[in-house]
């Protein structure tokens, strides 16, 4: 989440609030569907991008 926070504030600046807020659910709900793969080797890796993906984006609607 402090990686979100730390890189929404330039974007909103340069985009605006609203524009930097829901595109980003767009590109980011496909990747929760990669949560449930969480097992070894290349699917772990997914997973774990998914689910860092999706807490920056946690932090960016902070």
């Amino acid at each position: 989440m402090l990686l979100g926070s730390l890189v929404v504030r330039p974007l909103a600046v340069r985009a605006g609030e609203g524009r930097v807020m829901w595109p980003g659910g767009l590109v980011v709900a496909p990747f929760g569907f990669l949560v449930p793969l969480m097992d070894r080797g290349a699917g772990l890796c997914a997973a774990a991008l998914a689910w860092l993906l999706i807490t920056v984006k946690a932090g960016v609607d902070n």
